[in-house]
């Protein structure tokens, strides 16, 4: 069963909370991997989703569902630039990271929902789409353990928060599916277009973006992109 697949996602933040307690990942090492994850997410919008919404005659629905999904990917840009900014400017440190928990947790629940969009899409899709974010939500739990430790917490109380951050991703997931289950085709449709626009700010104004801030970008940084675009393409043809 596909709800199975809900559970991976909090499995790869959970992993990478406790990679983050034991291990520094080398940054070179963690551009190369988001570079692979954004070619295997721009592959998969350019092999599935684009094709199936090009089929229909129809364009108001696919053209709602990405003004939606850009709307939405937007105002995530804006909320996550806004917390960033009020950590900086913030004299006496909280307890906890509100604000950057509730922008990890916002930004897995769209990963869940995308999940759920590209399995309503086809069952290869789905695959491919939960390993590209799991490899993103991998990095965010990384992410969010450093910064709670930053903040004195213990390890276990950060993996605590983590885990349980982790949660909106599965929340998604089932959500989107509980949804697109009970819709026409035009709204299966209108949902892959909003997973087209979401996916490409993943993409391109998230892990490229990310996997380009380090001190030296070598070819060999860049070449998994070009490796996991390829990869896609070949999968499609077998």
């Amino acid at each position: 069963m596909i709800t199975y697949y809900a559970w991976v996602p909090v499995l790869a933040m959970g992993f990478g909370g406790c990679l983050a307690t034991v291990y520094h990942v080398n940054a070179r090492l963690m551009s190369a991997i988001q570079h692979l994850a954004a070619g295997i997410i721009l592959a998969v919008v350019a092999c599935e989703f684009v094709p199936d919404v090009l089929n229909i005659q129809s364009i108001g629905w696919p053209v709602f569902g990405f003004m939606v999904g850009m709307c939405l990917m937007l105002v995530l840009k804006v909320f996550s630039e806004r917390c960033r900014q009020l950590k900086r400017s913030t004299v006496v440190k909280a307890a906890l990271p509100i604000g950057m928990i509730a922008a990890i947790a916002f930004d897995i629940w769209i990963d869940g929902m995308l999940m759920g969009v590209g399995f309503m899409s086809s069952h290869r899709a789905g695959l491919l789409i939960t390993f590209a974010l799991s490899v993103e939500i991998c990095f965010l739990g990384l992410a969010l353990v450093g910064t709670c430790r930053s903040y004195g917490l213990s390890k276990y109380k950060s993996l605590g928060i983590t885990f349980l951050t982790a949660l909106c991703a599965a929340l998604g997931f089932f959500l989107s599916l509980s949804i697109l289950t009970h819709v026409a085709y035009l709204g299966l449709v209108s949902f892959e277009s909003f997973g087209i626009a979401a996916l490409l700010y993943l993409a391109v104004e998230e892990l490229l973006v990310e996997a380009h801030d380090v001190a030296e970008d070598l070819p060999w940084m860049t070449a998994p992109f070009f490796i996991g675009f390829l990869a896609v393409m070949i999968f499609e043809k077998l």
